[in-house]
């Protein structure tokens, strides 16, 4: 009963620091400076103001000459601690619509809002209300900002190279406050096409462009699976034909197919199912070379159910009024990174995954609130299991 008092006492005490009002003016500041992918430096400085505001120091972590990761510590970094990771990058804005910041009552709308500058709100803000309100205990924490997600994930790739020892890990994504213990890996694959140049009316074999086309198809319709883990196939680029006027038979076409897959296991049958449907559609084009090369493949995040961090979480949600659902994703994080690297880890954080990307991205600040108070529970509880 007492340790369920003090959780209680110590939620009340983040939720009086983590207010809206405070949410929604770095919230707003966050999603108006631009940080497109490979071009972070500019959030990144502004994060590294913001923690030295309140006297926290930062480490830079080059990842190349000019772009790094930011690091910040509390407690004794001797001891292993927890770790609080999300992205500061972004995709390309889709027009004027979603280049600023807007307000709507409780919801911010802008590029980056939800994906995933949400998250870097809410554990700015959890990190800075621990340090403040419990330094006297030394909680063992760690904040990381890492650049690059959204393209390479060359900023995790550098973290984990020099990672310290982590008990646990929290990546912050729009899942809409539920805890992804298990989320999607990919295959990406290089489909290749060639035939003969020929007359466009009297060709001597099949284009190579419809036959990429219909092993992209064949592997779409192969790769089905049933359940809360559903198949995507991703057409990553497609390269084939011009624009030129005469009417011939263009002699080459290669794509990127992206496919996800939840284990290494899936990732072999992926692989397997998109060599057979190769040969498959070799049988149905004369005259068509056709080939599939492996460019690339992870194998997700698989935490398990019972780890400390999903419980942890989901005590801290529970006890701040919310529901403790536990989830797959259906796409790649950093946190697989982190998961191969030995740390137990969930993806957790404010808005919605069919949001992200969108001309309409989007949060709500209350829900920023919540995984902010959520995440610093977590953090709390475990260090009072450890001391107590």
């Amino acid at each position: 009963m007492r340790k369920e008092t003090t959780l209680s006492s110590q939620l009340e005490k983040i939720a009086a620091f983590v207010t809206l009002p405070r949410i929604q003016r770095l919230l707003t500041t966050l999603v108006r400076i631009p940080s497109l992918s490979g071009e972070e430096t500019s959030l990144q400085r502004f994060v590294e103001a913001y923690l030295s505001e309140h006297e926290i120091k930062i480490k830079r972590q080059h990842v190349t000459s000019s772009r790094y990761n930011i690091i910040a510590h509390n407690g004794i970094r001797s001891r292993p601690g927890v770790l609080l990771n999300t992205h500061v990058d972004t995709v390309p804005n889709c027009g004027a619509a979603n280049s600023v910041p807007r307000r709507r009552g409780n919801v911010i709308y802008g590029r980056g809002a939800c994906d995933a500058k949400g998250s870097i709100a809410a554990m700015l803000l959890a990190f800075i209300a621990i340090r403040q309100l419990f330094e006297s205990e030394h909680v063992p924490l760690e904040l990381c900002f890492t650049v690059g997600e959204e393209s390479s994930g060359d900023g995790s790739h550098r973290f984990v190279r020099d990672s310290r020892n982590h008990v646990w890990a929290i990546v912050g994504e729009p899942t809409d406050l539920r805890i992804v213990n298990c989320h999607a890996g990919f295959v990406e694959l290089l489909l290749t096409a060639s035939s003969i140049r020929s007359h466009a009316f009297d060709p001597a074999g099949e284009q190579a462009i419809t036959a990429v086309a219909e092993l992209m198809l064949e592997i779409k319709r192969q790769a089905r699976r049933q359940g809360e883990k559903p198949v995507h196939t991703f057409v990553h680029w497609i390269e084939g034909g011009d624009r030129s006027p005469f009417w011939s038979v263009r002699p080459s076409c290669k794509a990127s197919l992206v496919v996800n897959a939840y284990s290494k296991a899936e990732v072999a049958s992926m692989i397997r199912l998109a060599k057979k449907s190769c040969a498959t559609v070799a049988r149905k084009n004369k005259g068509v070379k056709i080939g599939v090369q492996i460019e690339g493949s992870d194998d997700g995040l698989q935490t398990p159910r019972n780890s400390p961090v999903v419980g942890f979480l989901s005590n801290s949600l529970r006890a701040i009024g919310r529901d403790s659902k536990i989830a797959a994703l259906p796409s790649w994080t950093d946190g697989a990174r982190f998961c191969a690297a030995g740390i137990p880890t969930v993806v957790f954080g404010p808005g919605s995954l069919k949001d992200a990307h969108t001309d309409g991205e989007k949060v709500n600040i209350e829900d920023v609130r919540d995984a902010s108070i959520a995440m610093a529970g977590a953090v709390l509880a475990w260090h009072g299991q450890t001391v107590g």
